[in-house]
């Protein structure tokens, strides 16, 4: 089947999308993109749809997930900006490998336990708790959660697949949960409520490290990352430059926006090509010493600053 008919009507108000015939598919009858239908609330006749690999909804207002069964070769599945509040009726795709339900009322992962396929999954902006159900996603490689109700780090220690995890804009306040995650290659936890830094030990794997705007006071807890790359910890409440000691590998790191007001610590950073240290308390004369900083707060010389600390 090369194409089919979106046949749209409308009642009270609400739109009802009907698959009817054929008129163009997308890549061999494979992809399906509904239009984009503001009130819509129903789709039906995607039972004439068997062949589709990939289903992208655009912007409606479908409050559940159901006519869907028939698609069981479905790869990809797009229902962002909808007004779903669960997850069912995704059972028989057990070939799912990427499903994104971004901007909905989601507020639980249960309904996703069948999936055991999917690699990639997004629901960010929703409303979830709990993070119940992905414990059987063996082979997720990336989850985004952000933004959304999240308070704890719970039922993701058996996702040792995962290469990125998203969990900014939530209110977690303790790095925990995370220690079956030993292929961890990117974590980013912005916009919470972390104090200390431990609970990372085991994540050995991991090159980029982004926590920003939390409440930590002190670099501690990152000593085993020692194929760390890339680490945010601006906007913080950080006094001083101490745990950095082990991480060699570092090329990017951002200190803004704390309470810092010494150069030291940094003196094993051999490969760092990038530091921000703007909006500290750091002197106008040892700033200029050590080659100025620009307006944005990144270092002019960083290698400087590294010779400067030992």
């Amino acid at each position: 089947m090369n194409s089919i008919k979106i046949l749209k009507q409308s009642q009270d108000g609400k739109e009802k999308i009907t698959i009817e015939k054929e008129v163009d598919l997308q890549n061999d009858g494979k992809k399906l993109v509904v239009p984009n239908i503001p009130n819509m609330e129903v789709i039906e006749g995607l039972d004439k749809c068997s062949d589709l690999e990939e289903l992208r909804f655009s912007m409606g207002q479908i409050p559940e997930i159901k006519g869907l069964d028939a698609l069981t070769n479905l790869k990809k599945l797009y229902l962002n900006n909808q007004n779903l509040t669960e997850i069912k009726g995704l059972d028989s795709m057990k070939n799912l490998e990427i499903l994104h339900l971004e901007q909905n009322k989601i507020k639980s992962t249960i309904g996703l336990e069948n999936l055991t396929n999917l690699k990639e999954l997004v629901i960010n902006f929703n409303q979830i708790e709990d993070l119940k159900g992905l414990e059987k996603l063996k082979n997720l490689e990336i989850l985004d959660l952000k933004k959304n109700n999240i308070s704890e780090i719970s039922n993701l220690e058996n996702l040792s697949n995962l290469k990125i995890l998203i969990l900014s804009k939530n209110s977690i306040s303790e790095l925990k949960g995370l220690d079956g995650l030993t292929n961890l290659e990117e974590l980013w936890l912005v916009e919470n409520k972390i104090k200390e830094l431990k609970g990372l030990e085991n994540l050995k794997s991991l090159e980029k490290l982004y926590i920003v705007k939390n409440e930590i006071e002190e670099i501690k807890g990152l000593d085993k990352l020692s194929n760390l790359k890339e680490l945010s910890l601006n906007e913080n409440k950080i006094e001083e430059l101490k745990g950095l000691e082990n991480l060699e590998s570092l090329t990017r790191l951002r200190l803004d926006k704390n309470l810092i007001s010494e150069v030291k610590g940094l003196g094993n950073l051999k490969n760092l090509q990038k530091l921000n240290l703007g909006k500290n308390k750091l002197s106008d004369k040892l700033i200029k010493d050590l080659g100025g900083i620009d307006y944005q707060g990144w270092v002019k010389s960083p290698q400087e600053y590294v010779k400067s600390s030992k």
